[in-house]
This record gives C-alpha cells, sequence and structure tokens, in this order.
C-alpha cells in the first residue's frame, strides 16, 4: 500500500510540475485567458482540496499528505501555480524598467493578473487561515502556498510603486491587500507567547510558521504599509473590533485602534510568536509604518506604546489560547523601553539602530528556541522529477 502511494505521489508530482513548466512558458508572452483560466481553477482546486483536508474532524487525510517527500527529486510543492503569477508581475515589473514609454499597455495587462488574484483570495485564505495546527502525522502543505500568495502581492505593490500606480486604480486591488493584511495580523495572535511556552512550537493554533513563508509575509506588510498607507489601519479596525476588545478608558479613533492592533501583532511576533531570525525585518518594517502614518512621529510612538501598554479585555473564540486581562503585545514586551523610543524616534533618525532596541524590549534574544535556523526561499527549479 506505501509503495503504491509513493509511487502515485511520484506520478502526480511530475505531472503538476509538467502543467507548471508549461505555464511558465506560457506567460512569457501574455497572460491570455486561457492561461487566467487555468491558473484560477488550478489555484482555487489545490486551496480547497488542502482546507478540506484539514477541516475533516475525522482526520481521514488524503494518503499523499501522510508520505513524508522530502527529496525534491520527487516532491512538487503546494503554491507553485501562484508562483507562476507572481513570476508573469515580475516579467511586467521588468518591462516597465526597461521601457517607460509601455506603460500604459503594461498596467492594461496587469488587470488579467488581477483577475486571477480576486478570484483565488478566498479559497487561498481559507486555507492558511485555518486553526487546524501543523501535525507530526503529515506534512503541512500550506507553508508554500503562503510563502508564494505574499509573494505575489508583494510583486504587485512593487509595481505600483515603479510605476507611482494607486492600487485603487484597479477594481478590488487594494481589498485583497487589505485582506491579506487581516490575515498576516491573525497568524501572529495564533501562536501563543508566555513564559512557560515561549519555546514549544506546538503552543499554537494554525500552520508553521518556520519558514520562508514568514519573510515573505513580512516583506509583504512592509511595501503594504509604505505604499497603501493609513487605509490599512481603518481597514484593521473594522475587522478586529469584534474580535479583540481593549481595555482602555477612552474611545480612540479607528487608524489608532488599528496601528494598536498592528504594533501589539508585530510585539508578539517578536517575542516569540515568530521566529527570531524574523527582527532582521523590524527596521524595514516600522519605518514603513511610520510612512502609513504620514511620517508623524507623535502618531507612530502612540500606536507603539499603546500596543505594549494596553490589556485585552476579551476575545472572540477565534483567539481562545488569549487570555483576559493580557497585555496585546504579550508577556514579555516591556512596555517602559517602548515609551523611550521617543527619544530615538527622529526624521533622521537611524532605523536600522531600531533593531536592537525592539529585541531588546520583547524579551532579549531567544537562545533555546526551538524555530530552526534563518531558511531559503523555496527553489522552484523542477528538472529533476
Amino acid at each position: 500500500m506505501i509503495l503504491n502511494v509513493v509511487i502515485l505521489s511520484i506520478q502526480w508530482s511530475r505531472l503538476r510540475a509538467a502543467l507548471f513548466t508549461f505555464l511558465q512558458e506560457c506567460i512569457k508572452t501574455s497572460l491570455l485567458n486561457i492561461v487566467t483560466e487555468s491558473l484560477v481553477a488550478l489555484i482555487e482546486a489545490e486551496c480547497n482540496a488542502i482546507a478540506f483536508h484539514l477541516h475533516d474532524t475525522t482526520e481521514k487525510l488524503s494518503p499523499l499528505l501522510l508520505i513524508d517527500l522530502s527529496s525534491e527529486d520527487v516532491i512538487f510543492p503546494c503554491g507553485a501555480f501562484l508562483r507562476v503569477l507572481a513570476d508573469y508581475i515580475q516579467m511586467i515589473s521588468t518591462r516597465v524598467m526597461n521601457d517607460s514609454s509601455c506603460l500604459d499597455e503594461i498596467l492594461n495587462n496587469v488587470s488579467s493578473s488581477l483577475l486571477v488574484l480576486t478570484a483565488v483570495e478566498k479559497p487561498v485564505h481559507t486555507c492558511l487561515g485555518t486553526i487546524h495546527t501543523e501535525s507530526i502525522r503529515y506534512i503541512d502543505p500550506r507553508p508554500t502556498v503562503a510563502e508564494c500568495w505574499f509573494q505575489t502581492l508583494s510583486n504587485i505593490l512593487t509595481l505600483m510603486d515603479k510605476t507611482k500606480t494607486s492600487p485603487r486604480r484597479f477594481e478590488h486591488l487594494e481589498q485583497v491587500l487589505f485582506l491579506a493584511v487581516k490575515l498576516s495580523v491573525q497568524i501572529m495572535f495564533f501562536h501563543e507567547i508566555d513564559e512557560s511556552s515561549i519555546n514549544h512550537q506546538n503552543s499554537h493554533v494554525g500552520m508553521s510558521v518556520d519558514g520562508p513563508q514568514t519573510f515573505a509575509m513580512m516583506k509583504f506588510l512592509s511595501y503594504c504599509f509604505k505604499i497603501v498607507g493609513m487605509n490599512t489601519f481603518k481597514f484593521i479596525a473594522l475587522q478586529f473590533q469584534s474580535i479583540i476588545q481593549l481595555d482602555v478608558t477612552h474611545d480612540i479613533s479607528e487608524n489608532h485602534f488599528g496601528g494598536t492592533i498592528i504594533c501589539g501583532a508585530l510585539f508578539r511576533a517578536f517575542s516569540g510568536s515568530l521566529p527570531p531570525w524574523i527582527i532582521e525585518t523590524a527596521p524595514e518594517l516600522y519605518f514603513s509604518i511610520y510612512q502609513a502614518c504620514g511620517a508623524d512621529l507623535d502618531f507612530f510612538h502612540s500606536i507603539m506604546v499603546m500596543g505594549s501598554v494596553v490589556r485585552i479585555r476579551g476575545t472572540s473564540s477565534v483567539f481562545s489560547h488569549i487570555r483576559v486581562g493580557e497585555k496585546l503585545g504579550g508577556c514579555l514586551v516591556q512596555s517602559q523601553q517602548i515609551q523611550q523610543l521617543r527619544s530615538f524616534l527622529k526624521i533622521d533618525a537611524d532605523w536600522k539602530q531600531l533593531k536592537s532596541a525592539i529585541k531588546a524590549a520583547c524579551g532579549g534574544k531567544k537562545k533555546t528556541s526551538s524555530f530552526a535556523n534563518k531558511p531559503t526561499s523555496t527553489t522552484w527549479q523542477f528538472d529533476r522529477i
């Protein structure tokens, strides 16, 4: 039985690798309708299949998930069809750099890729946002899906930045970006932070964050805050007001509430809910949040302080592991050190120095962390399959 499953897995991987290679060749000219429809069908089918298995309470999982096919000779990671879309957008960005005279034509081509993005957003987020914890019984297919999804969105935002184009030019794009920020914040809150569980990766719900998907997520957040701006704060406020209730004595604006939630999530991330090597993203990430605040140092500092000080009055069942009365930013964040950052935060500040300050304020170096070493991005070369 096991031998048959292994053979089937290898054959299935070869078929999908062939499709991936074929689609990579197709996008070298343009994103034809047939390619767009194919990508939507393949991505939806893949994500729906993953979500179905993860939501199956009987745990009658597909045998394909039960085999450890860790060798690159036989495995074809999930998310590769999203990678095709990411590569197409990257190709468009390269064309813009080489020939800015064709900008309007190129931006019109972007619309085809956005049709795919908007069509698959829901199944992708259903797949990645499920609270089903990674099991030791199977190889979780979600991390490479997450890596490709966030990479695709980063490529879109990079293109918007290069062409000085607002995401609002394209219908539904801003909504897709907002929902991806919401997913990122949820992932940071999924992982528990306390003195006893910080070094145990099983103290969380949802997919593993120990891999390149987390770097891709943080890179996306940096681009999004920089380009989309404070509208992101307002969206997060509207989404999280019914999920996390803050213990505040006075009303705060939607922008302040959303910024506080984001900063609290990041403090949890740097305290241990995400791997310790993610601290490398702190300077760029906080600078992009500062830009989203309209370069208002006082507002930026206030949401950082609020994210480290405010306590949680209640949460929905999604975050049932978070205790009432717990700090939004987790028990390790040192509020006093965050408050003292105001003297550092100046217009001409060296933001690279913020890395050490944030690390110290979030519990210091995680010497005994059970997370793996800093990962490399997934290699999408399958000539040997």
